[in-house]
């Protein structure tokens, strides 16, 4: 019984909690994503629309939950701004500015490499950065991402995503292999 009330505790303390305008960044990045997703797959055949509209639509789903919970909190306990509210302080604050500077140089570096290899590496900084120390983790799951991401973006979906060593690799094997890409 202990644990239960526990819980209820800590949901209580969360919503006294002031929210912070940041806390919206990631509904106000995924609902613009989503919208921008939508605008640009019309081209694309149906099976593959019908799936970035249901994604889209989750996406919409999910930051429209995010943003009504901000509401009644803000209600409940007030809003915090100002840029420490932001960006933090301390230890929180370097990582959100290294970070910041990973995907500004994932971005400048897209171009040349490619979407595959530069989000691999991105992957890896990124891990490495917030502090995951296993060798083998850190490679396997930065494969894997990049791996998926490349099958599901460049393959299925055939987005237009910037293509480098890695993508006219794989291309050449699935021409090889027959499945033509």
């Amino acid at each position: 019984m202990s644990n239960v009330s526990s819980v209820t505790e800590d949901a209580e303390r969360h919503e006294r909690r002031p929210v912070h305008w940041v806390d919206l960044i990631f509904p106000v990045l995924g609902t613009g994503f989503a919208l921008y997703y939508v605008s640009t797959i019309w081209d694309l055949p149906r099976e593959a629309r019908m799936s970035g509209i249901l994604l889209s639509g989750l996406i919409l789903l999910f930051s429209g939950l995010f943003v009504a919970r901000f509401i009644k909190q803000a209600r409940h306990a007030g809003i915090r701004s100002g840029i420490t509210a932001i960006l933090g302080t301390g230890a929180l604050l370097w990582r959100r500015l290294g970070l910041m500077a990973l995907i500004i140089v994932y971005v400048l570096v897209s171009p040349l490499l490619g979407f595959t290899l530069s989000i691999f590496a991105f992957l890896l900084a990124s891990f490495a950065f917030l502090g995951e120390r296993s060798l083998k983790r850190l490679l396997l799951t930065s494969v894997v991402m990049a791996l998926v991401g490349y099958l599901l973006f460049m393959v299925v979906l055939k987005a237009r995503l910037p293509e480098g060593p890695v993508e006219h690799l794989f291309d050449g094997l699935l021409q090889l292999l027959g499945g033509g890409a």
